[in-house]
């Protein structure tokens, strides 16, 4: 009895560590979205916004991000 109570446990304590290590090598997801992000603002909710960020895309490619202080 003690022997397989050993046996069941070796087991399963096996299967649980081969699913954790199988579930941490998914590959890392990509992010694809349909709208690429061109202008970033910052401000206040009800002040003035400026423009903080400005990203230029080649196709798929980040080509240029322009950070800009205060809006200039």
């Amino acid at each position: 009895m003690k022997r397989n109570f050993l046996k069941s446990t070796t087991i399963a304590v096996f299967l649980l560590i081969f699913c954790v290590l199988f579930n941490s090598c998914q590959k890392d997801e990509v992010n694809n979205p349909e709208r690429k992000i061109k202008k970033i603002y910052t401000g206040s909710m009800d002040g003035p916004k400026y423009l903080q960020q400005e990203w230029t895309w080649d196709e798929n490619k980040l080509q240029k991000n322009d950070y800009y202080y205060d809006g200039y």
